[in-house]
């Protein structure tokens, strides 16, 4: 915004000089006509009284001392006129300079009042953010501008899109639902917003699958079969449905490209479920599943006077550069009833393609404990300060009692 602003100094400083430039080169030129006339007119009056007192004074018709007094007050009336002549040239001079400089001290702030009331300020200062995040400002502060942005640009998807996302890491699944709903509608069949809006409304209706879910899977592989997001619910759409043959195969699909290593164990445990539905005896897990995979491992305990908390409860692990956005890097939602838990953070949970865990050396990790399922809110938490991402050690965090 620095230099944004500095251009528009600098645009201003430019137009200033159209207008003053010629103003300075009018007052260069030589006196007006209208001026000049009357200088010469005021000259010729003055020679011709001259003319008449000489003339007067050679027949005898005035003495030398009236002849002289006569001179005396002709010179006089013409000193008075060259001041009067004077005094309007300087006038002119005054009055030309006034009225360029109010035109230019009004054009800057016109132009000023103008952009901020119906320019892009926000824009600017929403991709300034987004490219050099500044910690001081919070996920719900850069969400809070994008809605802003959006207001006046209906038709930004990509806008819209992003701010999807960020209401999906925030928990605010229903709204995360409305603006993903907006993006397919300006889009149509694009199978990355497809597939966002049906686990958004997979997520916002309690993990339950509704008619319109499944209408969203299909659509989304209909256009893009290996889109990962579709195929994990399509597996836990055919398992609802009891067509296990089906959600085995997109299972198998999405654990042929999926790395995380607690992900891969949960889809191998779906498929053995389906299998056994199936009366099959699962197959055995092929050894590579369990290698380890790049990224941070956290262990989440929860206290002892935490025990009586509503197994349901959300809890938002993640990790935030220690200097640098306070956007989350890497998010993995679970439950209460879920804890003690170990999740694997990596670069496949980045919010934007742009932060990534592995683009900073340290990171803060956190487990939020809210109550209401917004991020936002943290009615207790637990922090772990400075974690070096490339170090391969399990982040161990235990929630307590004490407030967020």
């Amino acid at each position: 915004m620095t230099v944004f602003w500095g251009l528009v100094a600098a645009l201003l400083l430019l137009a200033t000089c159209f207008i003053l430039v010629p103003v300075l080169i009018w007052r260069k030129r030589p006196p007006v006509e209208g001026l000049q006339s009357r200088e010469q007119a005021n000259l010729a009056l003055f020679r011709e009284r001259l003319s008449e007192l000489d003339e007067q004074r050679q027949r005898g018709d005035i003495d030398a001392q009236r002849y002289e007094q006569l001179k005396q007050e002709a010179v006089t009336s013409l000193l008075g006129d060259v001041d009067d002549v004077a005094e309007s040239t300087q006038a002119s001079g005054k009055a030309g300079w006034m009225m360029p400089l109010a035109l230019c001290v009004s054009m800057a702030v016109v132009s000023v009042f103008l952009y901020l009331r119906w320019g892009a300020s926000d824009e600017l200062s929403l991709a300034a953010a987004l490219n050099q995040p500044s910690p001081e400002q919070s996920i719900e502060q850069l969400t809070g501008k994008l809605e802003r942005v959006l207001e006046r640009q209906p038709d930004n998807y990509q806008g819209y899109y992003l701010l999807g996302r960020s209401y999906m890491t925030m928990g605010r699944f229903q709204d995360a639902v409305d603006a993903f709903e907006r993006v397919v509608k300006l889009v149509g069949d694009d199978p990355e917003p497809l597939s966002q809006y049906a686990q958004a409304l997979f997520l916002a209706q309690n993990n339950r699958v509704t008619p319109q879910v499944e209408d969203l899977v299909d659509r989304t592989l209909a256009v893009q079969p290996d889109n990962v997001t579709a195929l994990g619910l399509k597996g836990i759409v055919s398992f609802e449905n009891k067509q296990y043959r089906d959600a085995i195969k997109a299972w198998e699909s999405l654990l042929a490209v999926t790395p995380d290593p607690q992900s891969r164990a949960a889809l191998t445990s779906g498929i053995a479920q389906a299998r056994a539905m199936l009366g099959e005896v699962p197959k055995q897990a092929k050894q590579e599943d369990k290698a380890p995979v790049a990224g941070l491992e956290v262990r989440v305990a929860l206290s002892d006077q935490l025990k009586n908390l509503p197994p349901s409860t959300r809890v938002f692990i993640f990790a935030r550069a220690s200097d640098g956005p306070p956007m989350p890097l890497a998010v993995a939602p679970v439950t209460v009833g879920e804890l003690p838990k170990t999740v694997l953070l990596n670069d496949a949970m980045a919010m934007m393609p742009e932060l990534k865990l592995s683009g900073f050396e340290r990171v803060d990790v956190v487990a939020r404990v809210s109550k209401s399922g917004d991020v936002r809110k943290a009615d207790y938490e637990a922090l772990a300060k400075g974690i070096e991402v490339s170090a391969r050690k399990t982040v161990e965090l235990e929630i307590d009692g004490g407030a967020g």
